[in-house]
Formats: structure tokens, sequence, C-alpha cells
């Protein structure tokens, strides 16, 4: 039996090959999941959201400094939290937590919570207490009739 002796280079070289094409079907999948050219939907879009204040999953909203979180959409995966500040002003913020990523709870006592740290905002997205000294992120409200519409 003859043994023959590979040289380290050619192995690597063949490992490299080996993991690249096993790795190319799920690449393209991945890839290709991440644009539809034949999708109807208006990318304009994603720059705002329109809330229908008139909604009753919105009831909240009726009064000064009710607020409701709004989970995952295309204008912010993490969500929106919406307050009520005063008769035409209205605040939203992304649920984002930027100390962990995790989703904030929408205010109570104007307060929002970070339910896996504690850390508490106010409803300007200040911090409060926390580990983090970074503000919510934050969105611009207008108000015309009963449609809020907030934006990037």
């Amino acid at each position: 039996m003859i043994k023959k002796k590979m040289k380290r280079r050619q192995f690597i070289k063949q490992i490299c090959n080996a993991c690249v094409v096993s790795t190319l079907p799920a690449s393209l999948v991945v890839l290709q999941s991440c644009s539809n050219p034949n999708s109807s939907e208006d990318s304009s879009r994603l720059d705002t959201l329109d809330i229908d204040l008139s909604d009753s999953k919105f009831a909240l909203l009726k009064e000064i400094g009710g607020s409701v979180a709004i989970g995952s959409n295309n204008f912010d995966t993490a969500g929106l939290i919406v307050i009520r500040k005063s008769e035409m002003s209205y605040a939203a913020f992304s649920r984002s937590c930027p100390h962990a990523g995790t989703s904030i709870n929408n205010f109570s006592s104007g307060v929002a919570i970070c339910p896996n740290h504690g850390a508490k905002f106010d409803t300007n997205g200040s911090p409060i207490s926390g580990p983090t000294n970074a503000n919510l992120k934050s969105y611009t409200c207008s108000v015309n009739g009963s449609l809020l519409t907030v934006s990037k």
C-alpha cells in the first residue's frame, strides 16, 4: 500500500473549496429572500406609518398620558411605543432598548421600562435609570383629524 502525502496548502485549498461549494446553495436562498423585484409594496411607505386613532386598539391614545405598544412592522422592526403628550401632541419611540435591544413596554405613569434589565425611560425617551445612558430612538408625529402619521 502506497500513501501519497498531501501538501498543507493543497489540503487547505481543497477544504476551502468544499466549504464554499457546500454553503453556496444556502447563501443564495438567503440573498434571494432579501429582495423581491415583483413586490408591489411601495418602498416609500417605509418612511411613514399611519395610525387610525379611531381604531379601538388605539383607544388608550384618546387620553393624555395614554400609551400603546405596537409590534414589529415595516416601519420599525422592533415596534413602536406611542404616547399622547397633550391634546394635539404625540410622541413615538422605537421599542428597541438602546442597551440590549429588548422590546420596551409601553408607558405607565410616564415611565417605560425595559423588562430585560429594568432601564426606565421618561416620555421624552430619555433614560431615568438603568445600565444605559442613551435615549430611545424617536420619530416625528403629526395629526390630521383621526390620522396620526409617524415619520422617520
